[in-house]
């Protein structure tokens, strides 16, 4: 109930809104996904969580060439993707999930 509470937008993959000048985070929807399971109640005594954070499928790999949008795959700022396979999370929510649940660097 206290991560539930704690992470609240980003558990129920709330739309936040963007304001210009202030850092926002990419989150792999995949390991939201599993973050979400993680927090539905029964908690199965045997799962111990969703993991690390993990965008690598969000990151181009070495030796790919690199876009306008760094070394993303996807332009975040590509409003006509229906269903991007990222959520947006704070600056704020995202130094807390690192804390909760470590992981890498956030994609650039």
């Amino acid at each position: 109930a206290e991560l539930k509470r704690r992470f609240k937008a980003v558990y129920e993959n709330l739309a936040i809104k963007v304001k210009p000048g202030v850092p926002y985070y990419l989150v792999a929807e995949e390991w939201l996904d599993n973050f979400q399971t993680y927090l539905q109640p029964p908690l199965l005594p045997a799962y111990d969580g969703p993991g690390p954070i993990d965008n690598s499928k969000l990151v181009a790999g070495e030796g790919c060439p690199k876009e306008e949008h760094g070394n993303l795959i996807y332009d975040p700022l590509d409003l006509s993707q229906p269903k991007p396979p990222y959520v947006w999370v704070t600056a704020d929510d995202w130094k807390d999930l690192l804390k909760e649940f470590n992981g890498g660097a956030p994609p650039s």
